[in-house]
């Protein structure tokens, strides 16, 4: 049973992590490359791994007013118990998409 919670988990740790940076990317349009950086070295000790995870974010400077997205990916491995006559146990990815809209503030 707690297996099945392990999904939600992993979308807490991203979904927290996501909502620090999506303050720098609205306060300065974009984030650079070292703070891209450090948002993969956040989520990684965190235990997410960076093969399964996707960034997606503005690497150059939005204008003031502008939407900006920031869309965190991965894809978890569950287990999953199965039933077909015997008892198994399956792999199965479970994707957790984490996606952040703001208004760009940057001057």
């Amino acid at each position: 049973m707690i297996n099945m919670i392990i999904p939600f988990i992993w979308y807490q740790k991203i979904q927290l992590t996501a909502q620090k940076y999506i303050y720098v990317v609205q306060k300065y349009g974009y984030l650079t490359s070292e703070e891209k950086l450090k948002l993969e070295k956040d989520l990684e000790e965190r235990g997410i791994e960076k093969e399964k995870m996707n960034i997606n974010v503005p690497m150059e400077k939005q204008e003031y007013g502008e939407l900006i997205e920031l869309e965190i990916r991965y894809e978890h491995e569950q287990k999953l118990p199965t039933f077909n006559g015997s008892f198994k146990m399956k792999t199965k990815l479970i994707p957790i998409n984490i996606k952040k809209v703001v208004v760009s503030k940057s001057q």
